[in-house]
C-alpha cells in the first residue's frame, strides 16, 4: 500500500535515490545524512537508499522490512529516527528484502526499462532477499524453501522457485544468468543488471538485486514494481 501511495504522489514513479547512469552500484552509504538528495547524502546508485526514501516519504516503521521468519540470518529494525537519516545504519541487519533495480544502465534505458507504475502485471518488483548465489537458488530468509514475491499488479504469492518472473524468468539473476558483484563492508553481495545484447526483452525481464531492500514493500533492480494491499500476509 505504501508503495502504491508513493507512486500516486510522485507521477507514477517508484522510490529511487540519486541516479547516475553507468556508475557502479553502492550500498549503505552516508546513512547519517539528514537529506537523501542533498549534499553529503547517499552516493549515486545506492541500492539500499531506495527503501529508505520510501520509509521517510510514507513515515513507515523500519521494522516493516526487517522481520521475516528466519533462524538462519539475523535481522533487526534500524533504531534510528528515519526522518533524520538517509540510509540504514546496517543494511545487513536492517533490510530483509530485495527490489527491482531502479538504476538502469544506458542500454536498458534505450530499451525502455523504467521502474514505474506502468510495468506489466507479471513483472516482479520485490521479494525476500536475494541469496546472491546465482540462478535457481531461493532466498535464505526461509531457509531456502522459497520466497514471498510481489508483482507489479499488487499481489503477493509464496513461491518455491525463483523462476516466477515474466515467462518463467529467474528473478534473482539477469538475462545472461549472471549477477553483478558489489563490495560491501563485510562481504560480497550481488545485484543484477541487464546485459546489452538482450535488451530487446527488457520490459519482460525481472531481476532483483542481491542487496536486501524492503520487506513488505518492493523490489529493486530489474523490472518489477510492487504494490500492496492491507490484506497482504507473508508466509512465516
Amino acid at each position: 500500500m505504501a508503495l502504491t501511495i508513493y507512486e500516486q504522489e510522485n507521477h507514477g514513479l517508484f522510490p529511487r535515490g540519486v541516479w547516475v547512469p553507468e556508475r557502479r552500484l553502492l550500498v549503505g552509504t552516508n546513512a547519517a545524512a539528514p537529506d537523501p538528495f542533498g549534499a553529503g547524502g547517499p552516493g549515486p546508485n545506492d541500492v539500499t537508499a531506495n527503501a529508505f526514501v520510501l520509509i521517510r516519504a510514507e513515515k513507515l516503521p523500519t521494522s516493516i522490512i526487517a522481520d521475516p521468519y528466519t533462524d538462519e540470518i539475523p535481522f533487526s529494525p534500524d533504531t534510528a529516527v528515519p526522518s533524520m537519516r538517509s540510509n540504514f545504519a546496517d543494511w545487513h541487519l536492517n533490510l530483509a528484502f530485495s527490489f527491482a533495480d531502479p538504476y538502469p544502465d544506458l542500454n536498458a534505458v534505450h530499451a525502455g526499462y523504467k521502474v514505474d507504475g506502468k510495468l506489466p502485471a507479471a513483472f516482479v518488483v520485490a521479494a525476500d532477499r536475494n541469496p546472491g548465489t546465482g540462478a535457481g537458488n531461493n532466498s535464505r530468509n526461509h531457509e531456502g524453501e522459497g520466497q514471498n514475491v510481489l508483482w507489479s499488479d499488487g499481489h503477493v504469492e509464496w513461491q518455491t522457485t525463483t523462476q516466477c518472473g515474466v515467462n518463467g524468468d529467474d528473478i534473482y539473476v539477469n538475462q545472461a544468468g549472471r549477477r553483478r558483484e558489489i563490495r560491501c563492508r563485510r562481504r560480497m553481495t550481488c545485484c543484477c543488471r541487464p546485459t546489452s545484447n538482450r535488451m530487446r526483452a527488457c520490459r519482460s525481464k525481472s531481476f532483483i538485486t542481491g542487496i536486501p531492500i524492503w520487506k513488505f514493500i518492493t523490489v529493486r533492480r530489474s523490472f518489477r514494481s510492487i504494490r500492496f494491499t492491507a490484506a497482504i500476509r507473508w508466509r512465516t
